[in-house]
């Protein structure tokens, strides 16, 4: 076992909890490439999406998916949207939008979650 004070032990169990945590308290998740294509959607997310399947999903520009969707706003400007209300589906949404950074601190897409 790597030691506990090895920090890229520390990040990849980060990233690994973080998204542990986002699958238990988000109603749903999905992300998107810095060119606004879906790379992921959870599971949680595909009824609300109108999808049965996550590959239905993914390769799709994020506006296909979610119309008036402003993840591709955040991939594009690094600017994250951490509360807005966001419609689908005739359902009011709380959502949040987090850029998602490489290891030198350039977007290379975005995370939304749509909370409980």
């Amino acid at each position: 076992m790597p030691a506990i004070s090895d920090p890229a032990y520390l990040r990849a169990r980060a990233m690994e909890t973080l998204f542990e945590r986002l699958e238990k308290l988000c109603e749903g998740a999905i992300a998107i490439d810095r060119g606004g294509r879906v790379v992921y959607v959870n599971e949680k997310y595909l009824a609300a999406l109108g999808l049965n399947h996550a590959t239905e999903a993914i390769g799709r520009s994020i506006e296909e998916v979610i119309p008036n969707s402003l993840m591709r706003k955040v991939a594009e400007t690094g600017e994250p949207i951490l509360l807005d209300i966001m419609e689908l589906g005739g359902e009011q949404l709380v959502v949040t939008r987090m850029p998602i950074e490489d290891e030198n601190g350039t977007v290379i897409g975005a995370i939304g979650s749509r909370a409980l």
